[in-house]
């Protein structure tokens, strides 16, 4: 999956906000990790891998995922962090990974997810998976596997060996 920046939805003076009130739609702060890319199954769920500090030893985190503006091309959605109330916070609060697998709002058309501002991307799309879609793609006939990996590594130690060829005609 690639991921794809559409600068025109993230733009906080495209929301008509400033940036900090865009982070704050977030929630409590939290990375989402860029490896893997968050990715949606088919069943609907949305999968992503993110970190946070939690302010207290065994705060609850609780995770959404919601509609950021509408558009009838294009759905951003993003994941909202809310940490349960701590009444004594750590003095050395420990990062936590952790694999979300949340629900996502029934939505057609392209879909994306938005990163929080200020990390390795702004805003990822998320495969099509409508049951058309997925028929189509069953549907397909598949490819002899160790065929494909022949035409592909042969391609490139051809590609490999060119190069070999010029450096050694530059070097001469």
């Amino acid at each position: 999956m690639r991921a794809s920046f559409h600068p025109l939805l993230l733009a906080p003076s495209a929301l008509a906000c400033t940036k900090e009130e865009y982070l704050a739609s977030f929630g409590d702060a939290y990375t989402m990790l860029p490896e893997p890319l968050p990715t949606l199954e088919s069943s609907g769920i949305l999968v992503a891998t993110v970190s946070y500090e939690p302010a207290c030893s065994g705060a609850v985190s609780e995770w959404h995922v919601q509609p950021v503006g509408k558009d009838a091309e294009l759905q951003v959605f993003q994941i909202s962090r809310s940490e349960s109330p701590c009444s004594s916070p750590s003095m050395f609060p420990s990062s936590l990974t952790e694999e979300l697998r949340l629900p996502m709002p029934a939505a057609s058309g392209d879909k994306y997810l938005a990163f929080p501002p200020d990390q390795a991307f702004e805003l990822v799309k998320l495969p099509n998976t409508s049951p058309e879609e997925l028929e189509e793609e069953a549907a397909l006939p598949t490819a002899n596997v160790s065929a494909v990996r022949e035409k592909v590594l042969g391609g490139i130690k051809v590609g490999v060996d060119r190069v070999a060829a010029v450096l050694s005609a530059w070097k001469s």
